[in-house]
């Protein structure tokens, strides 16, 4: 057993070493074509080259040269939070040259910076109110606080439960502290109804059994059980993984703001996990718009396949069937009301 264990151990290693071995090669190919990028003047490459080298091989040379790729291109505060990170690195490692050189770089950043303060005024007053600035949620602190920003073009948004969606784009430019002021959100409409009327039965032929009518006795017919049956099972089968998403979207928010503490994306330790939180921000988004949907689904399932299998009587006259969907942001539901 014990020889096992330690063939088992030997097998984990050289896989793990193999693996180092890989990211370090294409960390490395992915550093020299960055460098030639960037002494072309082909920034908007060179910096994302460098992102994925900083990812897959993490270094101090790396990630002070992506400082200087950022401020090459004109993103000044991307630059600034890597070089201030650099040099917080190379404290700890007893960089002495290179925590002067990136200190002094962050330094001269810090008058070019632009800062954008986005105010909500009445944060208190709306239950599960969310802001975002370029798709990722704001924390409340950061509510009427300069943040610097890359100048270029910027999206602020806001949602919450009941109230319709708010967004605005503005560019900011360099060394400007512009202000956005979150209105209050208006209420949502009411979402209108669908309605799904069967044809009308042709009045020279009888009701007919296996056609979906009810039958002689007034209950539902048995062609007409086995559709509601069937119609309930994908019901059942949409709820349940509408729960399987929402688990995953619990599940995915909770890895996003291990990741940076506060649960936002500038709190994080350095630019990969930011990049890592930013990925599992958006699948934890699709996630929660698959559960909706499926849940959505899935009750109005269960609703038609109920009314198929229990509602109909002899001689009730035209049948109808009314659905009406009820969705607002991080719920939904169905409405479904018929007569046969």
């Amino acid at each position: 057993m014990v020889l096992v264990a330690l063939a088992l151990i030997a097998g984990v290693s050289r896989t793990a070493r193999a693996e180092d071995s890989a990211n370090a090669a294409a960390a490395q190919a992915l550093f020299d074509e960055a460098k030639k990028q960037m002494a072309a003047g082909q920034y908007d490459r060179a910096c994302p080259a460098l992102v994925q080298a900083q990812k897959l091989d993490p270094g101090l040379g790396t990630l002070l040269n992506l400082a200087n790729c950022y401020e090459k291109a004109g993103k000044t505060a991307s630059a600034w939070t890597t070089f201030v990170e650099a040099q917080a690195i190379a404290q700890r490692a007893g960089r002495t040259e290179a925590e002067r050189v990136a200190k002094e770089r962050a330094a001269g950043l810090v008058k070019r910076l632009a800062k954008l303060t986005i105010a909500v005024p009445y944060a208190d007053k709306v239950s599960g109110l969310e802001v975002t600035r370029d798709g990722v949620k704001l924390g409340a602190a950061e509510y009427g606080l300069p943040i610097p920003v890359d100048p270029g073009p910027h999206t602020v948004g806001a949602l919450a439960p009941g109230r319709k969606r708010w967004e605005t784009s503005l560019v900011v430019a360099g060394a400007t502290e512009p202000r956005v002021v979150v209105p209050e959100l208006e209420p949502a409409p009411a979402e209108a109804a669908v309605a799904v009327l069967p044809a009308e039965p042709k009045p020279a032929e009888p009701p007919s059994a296996a056609a979906g009518e009810p039958s002689e006795s007034g209950k539902p017919s048995h062609a007409r059980r086995n559709i509601g049956l069937v119609v309930g099972g994908v019901g059942l089968a949409a709820v349940a993984a509408g729960g399987v998403f929402a688990g995953l979207t619990k599940s995915k928010d909770g890895e996003a703001d291990k990741l940076c503490t506060g649960g936002d994306g500038n709190t994080c330790a350095n630019n990969g996990e930011k990049i890592k939180y930013e990925e599992t921000v958006s699948a934890a988004k699709l996630d929660r718009t698959l559960s909706i949907v499926c849940f959505s689904v899935g009750a109005a399932a269960l609703a038609t396949g109920a009314v198929l299998i229990f509602g109909g009587s002899k001689g009730s006259g035209q049948g109808t069937l009314s659905v009406m969907p009820v969705a607002g942001p991080g719920e939904a539901g169905v409405l479904a009301r018929g007569r046969f």
